[in-house]
């Protein structure tokens, strides 16, 4: 089982030389399409599920999973949103996509945050968004 973040930074913090040197083997930076492919499998979804509800074109979509294109921040957050992503969860998929995560602070953001935090649908975020005249998730062409 992985060790969570606050456990292994309070080892290093309060750990010696020996600690540092047993914990660096055991930290392996996780690629995107990684944790993408174990969301989707933690929630059952295929990934031919994934695709069709998030919209994402097929073959680029699939080129996602297998980690030889790297997405857009929108592209990421659809697919949060349709995998039902915790906020912890989408976070984690922007950081490991190399993007800002989501901020309470940006009006946009934030409505994606409170939607999140209540797992309404694509759809649904997509009318939020309309609604308030900001840039849709499903923008491509």
């Amino acid at each position: 089982m992985e060790k969570a973040t606050n456990e292994i930074l309070q080892q290093l913090l309060q750990g010696s030389q020996s600690e540092l040197e047993r914990l660096l083997p055991q930290l392996h930076p996780r690629a995107f399409s990684e944790y993408l492919n174990a969301l989707s499998e933690a929630r059952g979804m295929s990934k031919a599920e994934v695709i069709r509800e998030s919209g994402i074109p097929r073959t680029y979509a699939y080129q996602l999973f297998q980690g030889t294109r790297v997405p857009s921040r929108d592209k990421v957050l659809t697919l949060a949103i349709v995998l039902r992503c915790t906020i912890e969860e989408c976070d984690r998929l922007l950081t490991l996509a190399a993007h800002q995560r989501l901020y309470a602070k940006d009006p946009r953001d934030a409505l994606i945050l409170f939607s999140l935090n209540r797992r309404e649908s694509l759809d649904k975020i997509e009318e939020r968004l309309n609604a308030y005249g900001m840039a849709l998730l499903r923008n491509y062409e």
